[in-house]
């Protein structure tokens, strides 16, 4: 809670204290909440809806967003008459007096649903401009509403300000970081590109500069994300053939144009043994069955598991 300045901040009126007595008699008085606020905010007289206009009315906009942050103060809502463009069940605030326990600190009026008095001409043209919401007009907004009815002492503006410095310096180192990398951007695609063509000159550098190593292994995933590419093609295309293997038998279903596998695209297996399958397609699938899941081998195919298998269309068997 703020410590307060001692000078008088709210000027006794009629309406004022027609609005501490309600507060002091009503403010543990449920029916006087509103459902989409919190309990310190209470309505002052007859209520005309269950909520508050906290999206399409400024005020209504303010009050939502300092009620939270400001847990301790009292928030008396006055409503104004019913409009023609009212929502049903939302009511709009004509004035709102806000009060740190009975004591009243500040008023805001409602001129227009997109106007506040504050009798303060600059701060009332300010707060004109933000008709709409939006995280930044409104964090701007409570700021002015903070230097009008909120009075910080010097520590407790240091301790904002410390704030956002840290805040300011964190976010302006993040930017430069950014900008460096967008920077490196095309230095990295650049060289990318000379090693995805295995630039005899990029790759005479680097082993001059003693990075061989790290070249060849981008080289290597190069080659391989090539492989995975082409057998991937394969299949967009409907070419190359499932197996299954199931026992000792051999399940295998060409897809023959097909590009989108579905449907009773079972049917298509046809079973073969050891003596009955193709040897090149014999050859391909012991060579996988040595590797990983999930791993290509050029010129055959890919292991999906232990007993399933996609063989490429060409299947290409080196023969020393």
């Amino acid at each position: 809670m703020s410590r307060l300045h001692t000078d008088t901040v709210v000027s006794s009126s009629y309406r004022v204290r027609k609005a501490v007595e309600w507060v002091s008699e009503h403010r543990t008085d449920k029916q006087c909440n509103y459902a989409n606020l919190p309990s310190n905010v209470v309505r002052v007289g007859e209520k005309d809806g269950d909520n508050l206009d906290t999206e399409d009315n400024l005020l209504g906009e303010l009050v939502h967003d300092l009620a939270w942050e400001r847990s301790a103060w009292t928030f008396a809502v006055e409503e104004h008459y019913r409009s023609r463009n009212q929502k049903e069940g939302y009511a709009a605030p004509d004035r709102v007096t806000i009060m740190e326990g009975l004591e009243p600190i500040g008023i805001l009026d409602r001129a227009k649903s997109w106007e506040i008095e504050i009798r303060n001409q600059r701060i009332k043209q300010d707060l004109w401009k933000k008709n709409s919401r939006s995280t930044t007009k409104l964090k701007r907004a409570k700021e002015i509403i903070n230097a009008d009815v909120y009075a910080l002492t010097t520590e407790e503006r240091l301790m904002q300000s410390t704030s956002r410095i840290k805040g300011n310096l964190v976010g302006a180192s993040d930017k430069l970081a950014r900008t460096m990398r967008e920077k490196f951007t095309p230095v990295s695609e650049w060289v990318s590109q000379q090693l995805m063509h295995f630039s005899p000159e990029m790759i005479a550098f680097s082993e001059k500069m003693g990075k061989a190593e790290i070249v060849k292994a981008y080289t290597d995933a190069i080659t391989d994300n090539n492989l995975g590419e082409s057998v991937k093609k394969d299949m967009d295309k409907g070419r190359g053939q499932m197996v299954v293997v199931v026992k000792d038998e051999y399940h295998v279903a060409k897809l023959s144009g097909l590009t989108n596998v579905g449907g009773e695209f079972h049917k298509r297996y046809m079973r073969f043994n050891r003596d009955t399958l193709e040897r090149d397609m014999h050859t391909a699938l012991a060579l996988l069955k040595l590797t990983e899941p999930n791993t290509f081998i050029n010129g055959m195919g890919f292991k999906v598991s232990d007993t399933e298998y996609f063989l490429v269309e060409e299947i290409t068997i080196e023969h020393n």
